[in-house]
């Protein structure tokens, strides 16, 4: 698997999107999704944070 590197604004970017998706009532899932993180990707990098 190849790992894209992100600039700090991209991902800065990104979280906002996600952010504005769940304050719009989405779910964790399908606002992760729509800027084309998956479950697992999710899952495997952010869990560990909680």
């Amino acid at each position: 698997m190849v790992w894209k590197r992100q600039s700090d604004e991209d991902i800065l970017k990104l979280l906002g999107e996600i952010e504005l998706k769940l304050t719009q009532g989405h779910d964790v899932q399908s606002a992760y999704g729509s800027v084309g993180i998956s479950d697992a990707s999710h899952y495997s990098r952010f869990h560990l944070l909680l």
